[in-house]
């Protein structure tokens, strides 16, 4: 077990004093149930300002939306409970798609109604209570959501930045270490398309931090250069990819010959060199020697063209590499937190 590291418990005494204020709010105006406010809170909470902040206004029109559908669908059906049961069906099945589409804090508007297929259930006995239950419900769940945004922003705001640029280091690490394993290695191996798998998958996953940036007053100017090293990111691997195939079909034609592998290892030895001037000028003077390598390799028969190809994709692999690297040290100064409590 991890003990909580001191981040953690400012996040936790955040969400506590949020919960204790929505609570006090809620008894002050007397609302029916303040519990759901407190709950809310927790629900809601999160350890980055921006995440919060995107959140709070979708699940609260999320939450209007659903305790509108509990108003409506109630009185047209409730003689008729197979019908409101397929109601509530298709209300739940189509929101739930909806949300499906949209990764990022939007799905809250199509996840959080769903809800309201519970409350129609449950309420159509009192048929009476149904607008109250729904109003309550909506004053003191988007009390808690306010109140969960209004201290995550003032209390100790964590930017989500730095994380975003801690997994933009590691995707990269990862990356030039399978670059690394195709230049010095055979090209293709058993497990290249588990590398890429997983690298795929890790650049999914930026998405929602990417949708988060933009609501973060620390990084909401760096969203553009974000979205443009994600891109890269994602072109690069199917070039890794086709580099390992290229090297692999030309090492079982004609072989390597020394001038290919000290490129090979050079263009390894430079993924190591981490951004930079040096590695910009690193770079181009690789580019200029595979540019000279195809100036006098034309292409004749099969093995030409396929050592043509190869050529190709190791410029492209140089190219967005440097992209890559110049986008995220371009980023680095809008990534930085606004406040690292």
């Amino acid at each position: 077990m991890v003990a909580p590291t001191w981040r953690d418990w400012v996040f936790s005494g955040k969400a506590f004093a949020a919960a204790v204020l929505a609570l006090y709010l809620a008894l002050m105006f007397d609302l029916s149930r303040p519990y759901w406010a407190v709950s809310a809170v927790y629900i809601v909470s999160n350890p980055f300002a921006g995440a919060t902040k995107s959140k709070a206004l979708y699940r609260v029109l999320g939450t209007l939306l659903g305790a509108s559908a509990a108003v409506l669908f109630v009185p047209i059906f409730v003689n008729a409970p197979e019908l409101l049961s397929l109601v509530v069906a298709l209300w739940t099945g189509t929101l739930l798609f909806l949300s499906m589409l949209d990764r990022s804090a939007r799905a809250y508007v199509f996840m959080l109604p769903v809800h309201a297929a519970a409350d129609c259930l449950a309420q159509r006995q009192w048929s009476r209570r149904r607008f109250r239950f729904a109003l309550a419900r909506s004053e003191e769940i988007t009390l808690g959501i306010l109140c969960a945004t209004l201290v995550n922003q003032v209390v100790f705001p964590s930017s989500i930045g730095r994380l975003f640029g801690d997994r933009i280091n590691v995707w990269l690490a990862d990356a030039g270490a399978w670059a690394e394993d195709i230049l010095r290695g055979e090209g293709a191996t058993p497990s290249t398309p588990l590398k890429r798998q997983q690298l795929a998958s890790d650049v999914s996953s930026l998405d929602l931090m990417i949708s988060q940036l933009s609501y973060d007053p620390g990084t909401k100017d760096v969203v553009g250069q974000a979205r443009e090293l994600r891109g890269r990111l994602l072109m690069l691997l199917p070039v890794f990819s086709s580099l390992a195939d290229r090297l692999h079909a030309v090492k079982q034609q004609s072989g390597l010959d020394d001038t290919l592998i000290a490129l090979l290892n050079d263009i390894a030895d430079w993924f190591k060199l981490g951004g930079g001037v040096e590695t910009e000028k690193a770079g181009a003077s690789l580019l200029a020697r595979i540019n000279t390598m195809q100036k006098q390799d034309k292409p004749h028969g099969w093995d030409d063209l396929v050592m043509s190809s190869l050529l190709t994709r190791l410029k492209d692999v140089v190219e967005l590499w440097q992209d890559c690297l110049t986008l995220r040290d371009r980023s680095k100064t809008g990534l930085r937190p606004v406040s690292d409590h």
